[in-house]
């Protein structure tokens, strides 16, 4: 969380530019997608390198690896456009997995919120 928004901007400014931020930033525990064998499963990020190589937990079986930030994106940012439909109506792992880091990805988002919130109600006071 970046400790500056409260004084550039006020309150319900910076409550959107952290929706921006979470969604479109990807940080350690973040939940991502990640590409695993030509499909997208939802990821939580773990590490980052100095070399920008993320290493991430599988959702599904919870084996880590890393990943290259060209194969991985935020997953509240590209829902629609990585879930894959067909599959989630043939496999109810893929259905489970995606719904418990749909759930996870929100809480932080949440989280977030809350604490930006909280900032301002302190900064007006």
């Amino acid at each position: 969380l970046r400790s500056y928004y409260c004084y550039i901007m006020d309150w319900k400014d910076a409550l959107r530019e952290a929706e921006r931020d979470v969604k479109g930033c990807i940080g350690v525990e973040s939940i991502v997608w990640g590409l695993y064998e030509d499909e997208w499963w939802p990821a939580r990020v773990i590490d980052i390198d100095i070399r920008n190589t993320h290493t991430v937990m599988w959702m599904d079986n919870r084996s880590i690896e890393p990943l290259t930030l060209a194969t991985i994106c935020p997953f509240l940012l590209s829902f629609n456009v990585r879930y894959d439909e067909e599959m989630a109506s043939k496999d109810k792992s893929y259905r489970d997995v995606v719904e418990e880091a749909h759930r996870e990805a929100l809480l932080i988002l949440l989280d977030t919120q809350s604490q930006i919130e909280r900032g301002a109600e302190e900064e007006g006071k």
